[in-house]
C-alpha cells in the first residue's frame, strides 16, 4: 500500500544503504589522512550515553505524566503516544531504538520514507514528526559528514520523535486518527482494532521490515483499499485542474440544444460516466442523457436523464469537497472491526439500503427507512437473536407525547380506529382504561401518564415482523405499513429504527436453517393477532454504518448527501491541527 517492494528488494536495498554508509565514512577517513580501520574502532555515536539521558528524561516525563497527567515534548513536538511510548522503552531498559553505535539504522529510514506517504492513507505527516525527523536527520548527517561532534541532545530527540511516529501512525493505521465516540456523542458505537503496538515495534526490529508491518496494520476490508485507489486518482484529477463549473439556468433534459451542454460532456467524461471525447457539440442527445443517467445513480439521485437543479448540485460539488468525503470515509474503514463475518447484514444509513452479504457478495438487497434529522439513527454492530411476527407496539413516551397525544385531541376516535389500547400507567400491573373517558384537552406531553399498545394488525406501525438484536438505543429493523415511502429517494422517515422493504424475504433468510418455518409457516405467523416471538439460532451480526463514499463493485465511485452532517464534524476534526492525544482516545 506505500508502494511495497519485495523481501529480495528490500534486502538488496538495505545492502546498498549500509554499504553506501561505509563508503562515505571511508572516504571521509581518506580525505582527513585517517586511515579507514581507526575510523571505524571509533563509535559515531555513545549509544551508552544516549540510553542514560532517554532514562533521565523518560523518568521526569513520567512523573509528570502520573502528577500531572502533562505530556512530553520533544523540538516542539507532542509525544502523542506518550503512555505506549513509555512502556516500549521500559520493555527495552531504556536503550535507545532507532539508533546503532554505526549510525542511524535503516529501520529509521525505512518509516520515514512511510510516515512521508501518509496522505495516501488520507493522514497528514505532519502528525507523525515527518518534517521535524527529517531536519534532525538531516543535521546529524551534516555533522557526521564534517567530523563534528554529535549531540546526545538531538540524538535523543531523534529516537523519541522515531518511536512516537511509528506507535501514533501505526494507531492510526490501526483504529483511526479520530475516536468516533467523541465526535458523535450518544449515536456512535465503534468496535475498533487493538494491538499491543509496543510489542509489535519491538518484534519490528527483529525481523527487519517497518513498511510490512505498517502495511499489516491497515484495514482488511476490500473497501478501504479501493477508496484509497480513488484518492489517488482524484488527486490527479485535481492536479490536471478538476473539473468545469456548470452554469446554471433552467433545467436541461434530451433534446435540448444549449452551450452549457459542452461543459456537461466534459464533466461526465472526467468521472467515466461519459465515454466519449469531450467535444463541442451543444445538443443534448442520446449520449448525454446516458452518463448523466449513470452520473445520477452514482450519487443516489433521480435516474431521470434530466439536468435539474439537485443534479446540477451535485455536479457542482468541488473536487476537493469529494476528496474530502472520500477521507471522511477512510476513516470510518479505520473504526471497523477486524472481521464483519462471512455472513453479515450491512446497513448503509446514507444510502438507505440494506445488504445481505455471504463472503463480501451481496445476495438480498433491499431499500430501508431510516431516522429523520432530527431523530438520528445510530451506528453500531450487533447480532440479530430474535424475530417478532405479528408484533405490538408500545408507543414511547416522548412519541406518546409530542405526537400521538395531538391527534386524539383532534380525534377520540382516533385511538379506536388505529387499533390501540390506553394503560393507566407505564408499570407492569398498569390497568387497561377507557379513552373515551378522559379528559385529553388539557394534557401536555409533560403531563401526560398514559401508556399506548397498538395491538398486531395490519395497521401496526411496524407492520409483520420486528427483528432484534441487542444494543443500547432501542434500535430494530421493522416493516411498515406505510409501503409508498420506500419510493421516495430520500428516506428519512422514522423515529431511529430502520424500516425494511423486504421483511418476509430477510426472516426468510434468517430461519432458512430452520425446517419448520416454510414460507407457509412465515406468512402465517404474520397473520396472527397475537406477537410471536422465534429466536434465530444462528445469530446474524449486523453492522449499521454511515457510508456516504465508495466503490461499488463495479470499480465506480459512490457518493451520497450527508443526510446527518456527520461528514462535516467529523472532517473538521480531522482536519485539526491539535492532535488526539493517546489519553484522550
Amino acid at each position: 500500500m506505500f508502494g511495497w517492494i519485495s523481501n529480495a528488494d528490500l534486502c538488496y536495498s538495505m545492502t546498498m544503504k549500509r554499504f553506501l554508509t561505509y563508503f562515505s565514512f571511508s572516504l571521509l577517513a581518506l580525505v582527513s589522512g585517517v586511515p579507514a580501520s581507526a575510523k571505524e574502532a571509533a563509535p559515531l555515536i555513545s549509544t551508552q550515553k544516549v540510553n542514560r539521558l532517554l532514562e533521565k528524561r523518560l523518568e521526569e516525563a513520567k512523573k509528570s505524566l502520573l502528577s500531572e497527567g502533562k505530556g512530553l515534548f520533544v523540538q516542539g513536538e507532542p509525544l502523542t503516544s506518550l503512555p505506549s511510548l513509555l512502556l516500549f522503552y521500559k520493555e527495552r531498559q531504556h536503550r535507545c531504538a532507532w539508533l546503532r553505535d554505526s549510525g542511524l539504522s535503516v529501520d529509521a529510514d525505512d518509516l520515514l520514507g512511510a510516515v512521508k506517504q501518509a496522505d495516501r492513507e488520507g493522514l497528514r505527516p505532519s502528525d507523525y514528526h515527518a518534517e521535524v525527523i527529517g531536519q534532525i536527520k538531516a543535521e546529524l548527517t551534516r555533522k557526521q559528514m564534517a567530523g563534528q561532534k554529535l549531540s546526545l541532545s538531538q540524538l535523543a530527540d531523534l529516537d523519541l520523535l522515531l518511536t512516537d511516529s511509528f506507535l501514533t501512525y501505526g494507531s492510526h493505521l490501526l483504529s483511526g486518527r479520530i475516536n468516533p465516540e467523541s465526535v458523535h456523542e450518544e449515536e456512535w458505537i465503534a468496535n475498533r482494532r487493538a494491538a499491543n503496538l509496543p510489542a509489535v515495534l519491538e518484534s519490528t526490529f527483529d525481523q527487519g521490515h517497518i513498511r510490512a508491518v505498517l502495511k499489516d496494520l491497515l484495514p482488511t476490508q476490500t473497501a478501504y483499499g479501493k477508496l484509497r485507489s480513488m484518492l489517488a486518482r482524484y488527486r490527479v484529477l485535481q492536479q490536471e485542474g478538476g473539473w468545469p463549473l456548470i452554469l446554471s439556468g433552467s433545467p436541461l433534459k434530451r433534446g435540448a440544444q444549449d452551450p452549457r451542454v459542452v461543459q456537461l460532456r466534459e464533466r461526465l467524461k472526467l468521472e467515466g460516466d461519459l465515454n466519449q471525447k469531450p467535444n463541442d457539440d451543444d445538443m443534448f442527445d442520446e449520449a448525454v442523457e446516458r452518463g448523466l443517467i449513470n452520473f445520477q445513480r452514482r450519487h443516489g439521485l433521480d435516474p431521470d436523464g434530466a439536468l435539474g437543479p439537485s443534479t446540477l448540485a451535485a455536479l457542482n460539488v468541488p473536487l476537493e469537497a469529494r476528496i474530502r468525503q472520500i477521507k471522511v470515509n477512510m476513516e470510518r474503514c479505520r473504526w471497523l472491526p477486524q472481521d464483519l463475518g462471512n455472513r453479515y447484514i450491512a446497513v448503509n444509513i446514507a444510502n438507505f439500503s440494506l445488504d445481505v452479504m455471504e463472503e463480501n457478495e451481496p445476495v438480498l438487497s433491499m431499500r430501508v427507512v431510516v431516522g429523520k434529522k432530527v431523530q438520528r439513527t445510530p451506528v453500531f454492530s450487533s447480532e440479530i437473536n430474535q424475530i417478532v411476527f405479528s408484533p405490538t407496539w408500545t408507543v414511547p413516551k416522548k412519541i406518546a407525547g409530542t405526537e400521538l397525544l395531538p391527534k386524539v385531541q383532534n380525534d377520540i376516535n382516533y385511538l379506536a380506529q388505529e387499533n390501540f389500547t390506553v394503560y393507566d400507567s407505564y408499570e407492569d400491573d398498569a390497568r387497561v382504561v377507557d379513552p373515551t373517558q378522559i379528559n385529553w384537552s388539557h394534557m401536555t406531553a409533560e403531563t401526560l401518564p398514559f401508556r399506548f399498545r397498538q395491538r398486531s394488525g395490519p395497521l401496526n406501525a411496524l407492520g409483520r415482523v420486528k427483528f432484534l438484536f441487542p444494543n443500547t438505543f432501542d434500535v430494530y429493523l421493522h416493516d411498515t405499513p406505510a409501503r409508498e415511502l420506500f419510493h421516495q429517494t430520500v428516506r428519512t422517515f422514522s423515529h431511529g429504527c430502520i424500516r425494511v422493504e423486504k421483511p418476509i424475504e430477510l426472516a426468510a433468510y434468517l430461519l432458512h436453517n430452520n425446517k419448520s418455518w416454510t414460507d407457509e409457516a412465515i406468512r402465517s405467523a404474520t397473520k396472527r393477532t397475537e406477537e410471536q416471538y422465534v429466536d434465530v439460532f444462528d445469530h446474524m451480526p449486523i453492522h449499521i454504518l454511515y457510508w456516504t463514499a465508495w466503490v461499488s463493485e463495479r470499480g465506480k465511485m459512490e457518493f451520497r448527501d450527508d443526510i446527518y452532517g456527520r461528514d462535516e464534524t467529523l472532517a473538521k476534526a480531522l482536519e485539526s491541527q491539535t492532535l488526539t492525544h493517546e489519553l484522550d482516545k
